[in-house]
């Protein structure tokens, strides 16, 4: 199963990626060579799988993969994930709740 996704997911990030219909073509071809459908005979199976990788590596040059954004640390906190201005420490919630009084009991 793992080939066919990485088929469907190269052959989908061709569609997003590529905005030249020719040159999208070309490598929706290339593609077609990482799809284990096609491969019909055993000859078929062993070329594919012998060239799977240096076909994936290639395509990935050229549609990349996906690009995450990076997150500064300085504008979020650790532990909550939130931005440092947002964050409230749990002692600040306790407070809060209570009436802002440490000595007092939970009713």
């Amino acid at each position: 199963m793992r080939l066919r996704a990485r088929y469907a997911d190269m052959s989908a990030a061709i569609g997003r990626r590529i905005a030249d219909e020719q040159r999208r073509q070309q490598l929706l071809d290339l593609a077609g060579r990482l799809n284990p459908d096609s491969w019909v005979t055993a000859e078929d199976v062993q070329r594919g799988l012998d060239e799977y990788e240096s076909v994936l590596a290639s395509l990935r040059e050229v549609a990349g993969r996906r690009r995450r954004r990076k997150r500064s640390r300085s504008a979020v906190t650790p532990a909550s994930g939130k931005p440092a201005d947002e964050a409230v420490s749990s002692d600040e919630v306790r407070g809060a709740d209570d009436g802002g009084s440490e000595d007092s009991e939970p009713d």
